[in-house]
């Protein structure tokens, strides 16, 4: 094994977690940010992966909890379930001891069917600790347990809303796609908008696959948005490519000039972190030799992330790490990663 791995492993874990406070808190949890993110914040792709990093991190944790209790109504969980289903993300059933709490704030049905389908996937485990280590150790859980996070055999302290958290922010970049919902409501027409405006132009099936609903969902949805004069309409049946007019609609949220609005692929981002996290925490990786290693994270970045990086990132630095040198393939494509990472500090 190499000597560096723990050293790339804990690295990896930390600046990860540094990433997902730095979007959480462009969002309004309290935490460090600059409030100049020139991001848009995807908020499905951020919930499902902190439900499986913020077990490294229990504040974290508990402030998604805390700040979806206040902003869970522009949450869609049409697409949250749909990114979630496709991408293969690996802890979507945390989101049941959660909808519960936002059940019992405001009684949403949206949430109560995430938190029934996450109850059958978790009623046949052992109770189990949910917090955890960097070396993937269980926390102990000393006193009283959480009663709703243990109908899902899921052990932690109680969960307490600090109330730190509040509302999105209003006028800024990260928080467009949730101010677009909030102006339209949580459906395909703040989604074609939003899509629109980070882009140049853009295809019926690449808004569709952006936003999850449907093909004739965005066909209708382009058409009426055609009649406002803020979206072009080709007359042209086949390629047809739709443009945004920045400049109305920088008239309504000066935020979204062109030059200021940047593109990353989230969905794609986040997986490939889960993916790379589960790699190297996996025990038998981690008895491997260092020629094993490399070709582990070889076959994974081969097979995984680069094809998942290399579907429109938009703004992400550019990674491609080299493929003929073995020996040092595991550094060096965790130094790629840690550097992305840090785009988002």
């Amino acid at each position: 094994m190499l000597k560096s791995f723990v050293k790339y492993r804990n690295r990896f874990l930390e600046a990860t977690l540094e990433a997902l406070w730095q979007q959480w808190s462009e969002l309004g949890i309290a935490g460090h940010s600059s409030g100049r993110s020139s991001f848009v914040v995807d908020p499905e792709a951020l919930i499902l992966v902190t439900c499986f990093f913020g077990r490294y991190d229990q504040r974290l944790f508990d402030e998604m909890i805390s700040w979806l209790r206040r902003n869970e109504r522009f949450i869609n969980i049409q697409r949250l379930r749909t990114i979630s289903k496709k991408h293969g993300f690996a802890a979507f059933n945390l989101l049941g001891p959660i909808s519960c709490y936002l059940t019992a704030s405001s009684p949403t049905p949206k949430w109560k069917a995430v938190q029934i389908q996450c109850r059958h996937e978790l009623e046949h485990l052992k109770p189990h600790k949910f917090f955890m280590m960097q070396d993937n150790r269980s926390i102990p859980v000393l006193g009283e347990t959480d009663t709703i996070f243990s109908e899902f055999n899921l052990l932690r302290l109680p969960f307490q809303d600090k109330e730190l958290t509040g509302k999105f922010p209003v006028g800024s970049i990260a928080s467009m796609q949730l101010q677009l919902r909030a102006l339209f409501g949580v459906n395909s027409r703040a989604e074609v908008i939003l899509y629109l405006l980070l882009h140049d132009s853009a295809t019926i099936q690449e808004i569709s696959t952006f936003s999850c609903y449907s093909w004739r969902s965005i066909q209708e949805t382009l058409f009426e948005l055609a009649h406002s004069g803020f979206v072009s309409h080709p007359e042209a049946k086949k390629g047809r490519k739709y443009r945004m007019n920045h400049e109305q609609w920088s008239q309504i949220f000066p935020i979204v000039e062109k030059k200021q609005l940047a593109y990353v692929g989230q969905v794609n981002l986040f997986r490939s972190l889960e993916l790379i996290w589960l790699k190297i925490s996996d025990e038998k990786v981690t008895q491997l030799s260092s020629d094993g290693l490399n070709i582990e994270m070889k076959e994974l970045f081969r097979q995984e992330i680069n094809p998942r990086l290399a579907c429109d990132e938009g703004n992400l630095p550019h990674f491609n790490p080299d493929y003929s040198d073995l020996s040092g393939f595991f550094e060096s494509a965790m130094a790629g990663m840690i550097k992305i990472l840090a785009h988002f500090a």
